[in-house]
């Protein structure tokens, strides 16, 4: 058995956030803080872009675009569920194969 491992499927998963936002007078929504699921809140400076979002697993909604803390997270608000979410991206670890082709 090898005992190295090698990287593996770039896997995403949603990870629900707290949000505060605000409605504007012509029902524009703006998200303004996420809080994350470790408790820690962080302040949106700008919004670069927001569109609508519909998957096939019938979830739909807003997404923004946004600069927190000098990175760029797509950040999706679904009207249907009303929650807030983002997708954390990961690289799963596989064993490392002997076999050389």
């Amino acid at each position: 058995m090898n005992d190295s491992l090698e990287m593996g499927l770039v896997m995403k998963q949603e990870m629900i956030v707290k949000c505060n936002a605000d409605f504007g007078f012509d029902g524009k929504l703006t998200p303004r803080t996420i809080t994350w699921p470790d408790g820690s809140c962080r302040e949106i400076s700008s919004i670069l872009e927001s569109k609508p979002f519909e998957t096939w697993t019938g979830k739909a909604g807003v997404v923004f675009k946004c600069e927190v803390e000098d990175e760029i997270l797509d950040l999706y608000y679904n009207h249907r569920l009303n929650v807030w979410f983002f997708y954390a991206t990961f690289t799963k670890l596989t064993e490392a194969s002997d076999n050389v082709f």
